[in-house]
């Protein structure tokens, strides 16, 4: 996910990935001229993928963490 920095944007994403119930089990961040490109490798609590619509639920929740809603 490509996004503009701000402060507590990271947290932000940790939260409402959590919130969702997703276990991160990799995080590349990386900041370059104001604009965060942030890739998250997730799970269910239980160490498996995600299907369709839990993929859907979490881009849904960290596009709208990127917009600060």
């Amino acid at each position: 996910m490509r996004s503009q920095d701000r402060p507590g944007l990271l947290h932000d994403l940790g939260q409402v990935l959590a919130e969702e119930g997703l276990s991160v089990r990799s995080a590349h961040i990386s900041t370059f001229a104001g604009q965060t490109l942030d890739t998250f490798y997730v799970t269910d609590r239980r160490g498996s993928e995600l299907g369709p619509a839990a993929v859907a639920r979490a881009l849904a929740v960290v596009i709208d963490a990127c917009d600060g809603a």
